[in-house]
Protein backbone atom coordinates (compact mmCIF):
# COMPACT_ATOMS: atom_id res chain seq x y z
CA UNK A 1 0.00 0.00 0.00
CA UNK A 2 1.55 3.29 -1.10
CA UNK A 3 -0.07 6.18 0.68
CA UNK A 4 0.93 9.69 -0.23
CA UNK A 5 0.42 12.61 2.04
CA UNK A 6 -0.49 15.99 0.75
CA UNK A 7 1.82 18.74 1.98
CA UNK A 8 0.43 22.05 3.04
CA UNK A 9 1.09 24.95 0.66
CA UNK A 10 4.10 27.03 1.60
CA UNK A 11 3.33 30.32 3.21
CA UNK A 12 5.16 33.38 1.96
CA UNK A 13 7.57 34.62 4.59
CA UNK A 14 7.22 38.34 5.21
CA UNK A 15 10.46 40.32 5.04
CA UNK A 16 11.93 41.62 8.28
CA UNK A 17 11.36 45.38 8.51
CA UNK A 18 13.25 48.03 10.45
CA UNK A 19 12.46 51.74 10.67
CA UNK A 20 14.49 54.70 11.84
CA UNK A 21 13.51 58.32 12.42
CA UNK A 22 16.20 60.98 12.04
CA UNK A 23 15.98 64.73 12.53
CA UNK A 24 17.99 67.53 10.96
CA UNK A 25 16.84 70.82 12.39
CA UNK A 26 13.09 71.07 11.84
CA UNK A 27 13.09 68.33 9.17
CA UNK A 28 12.34 64.69 9.96
CA UNK A 29 13.32 61.73 7.80
CA UNK A 30 12.03 58.16 7.88
CA UNK A 31 14.13 55.21 6.71
CA UNK A 32 12.54 51.79 6.17
CA UNK A 33 14.84 48.81 5.63
CA UNK A 34 13.49 45.43 4.51
CA UNK A 35 15.57 42.26 4.55
CA UNK A 36 14.23 40.41 1.50
CA UNK A 37 16.74 37.54 1.45
CA UNK A 38 20.02 36.94 3.26
CA UNK A 39 21.85 38.63 0.36
CA UNK A 40 19.32 41.29 -0.59
CA UNK A 41 17.93 44.32 1.25
CA UNK A 42 15.74 47.24 0.25
CA UNK A 43 16.20 50.68 1.80
CA UNK A 44 13.62 53.42 1.30
CA UNK A 45 14.05 56.96 2.62
CA UNK A 46 11.28 59.54 3.02
CA UNK A 47 10.91 63.15 4.09
CA UNK A 48 8.29 63.03 6.87
CA UNK A 49 5.73 65.78 7.39
CA UNK A 50 2.77 65.60 9.77
CA UNK A 51 -0.46 66.81 8.16
CA UNK A 52 -4.06 67.15 9.30
CA UNK A 53 -6.38 64.16 9.09
CA UNK A 54 -10.11 63.65 9.62
CA UNK A 55 -9.45 60.90 12.17
CA UNK A 56 -6.22 59.99 13.92
CA UNK A 57 -2.92 61.39 12.71
CA UNK A 58 -1.89 62.08 9.13
CA UNK A 59 1.56 62.06 7.57
CA UNK A 60 2.98 62.86 4.15
CA UNK A 61 5.95 60.75 3.09
CA UNK A 62 7.98 62.06 0.15
CA UNK A 63 10.68 60.02 -1.57
CA UNK A 64 13.73 61.78 -3.09
CA UNK A 65 12.31 61.17 -6.60
CA UNK A 66 9.18 63.18 -5.70
CA UNK A 67 6.76 60.26 -5.16
CA UNK A 68 4.41 61.15 -2.31
CA UNK A 69 2.26 58.97 -0.04
CA UNK A 70 -0.33 60.33 2.38
CA UNK A 71 -0.78 58.01 5.35
CA UNK A 72 -3.49 58.10 8.01
CA UNK A 73 -2.71 56.27 11.24
CA UNK A 74 -5.60 55.74 13.65
CA UNK A 75 -7.51 52.90 15.23
CA UNK A 76 -10.21 52.40 12.62
CA UNK A 77 -9.65 54.51 9.50
CA UNK A 78 -6.02 53.69 8.66
CA UNK A 79 -5.09 54.25 5.04
CA UNK A 80 -2.13 54.80 2.73
CA UNK A 81 -1.88 55.87 -0.90
CA UNK A 82 0.80 53.32 -1.78
CA UNK A 83 0.15 50.63 -4.36
CA UNK A 84 0.45 47.83 -1.77
CA UNK A 85 -2.27 49.27 0.46
CA UNK A 86 -4.59 50.13 -2.43
CA UNK A 87 -4.39 46.57 -3.78
CA UNK A 88 -4.32 44.60 -0.51
CA UNK A 89 -5.19 47.14 2.19
CA UNK A 90 -7.92 45.13 3.84
CA UNK A 91 -5.71 42.05 4.29
CA UNK A 92 -2.32 43.41 5.29
CA UNK A 93 -0.52 46.45 6.68
CA UNK A 94 1.80 48.27 4.28
CA UNK A 95 5.33 49.15 5.34
CA UNK A 96 4.48 52.86 5.63
CA UNK A 97 1.60 52.37 8.08
CA UNK A 98 3.53 49.74 10.05
CA UNK A 99 6.59 51.99 10.46
CA UNK A 100 4.58 55.04 11.52
CA UNK A 101 2.44 53.02 13.95
CA UNK A 102 5.59 51.54 15.53
CA UNK A 103 7.21 54.97 15.93
CA UNK A 104 4.03 56.35 17.51
CA UNK A 105 3.86 53.37 19.90
CA UNK A 106 7.49 53.99 20.90
CA UNK A 107 6.73 57.67 21.57
CA UNK A 108 9.07 58.94 18.85
CA UNK A 109 6.31 60.66 16.87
Amino acid sequence: MNATTKTAPRQRKKPARFCKLTRQGACRFLSIRQVLTKDREQLDAYDLLEIGADTGRGFRLTKPNGKTYCVSVSGEQESCECKGHLQRGHRTVCKHRAALAKLIALGKL
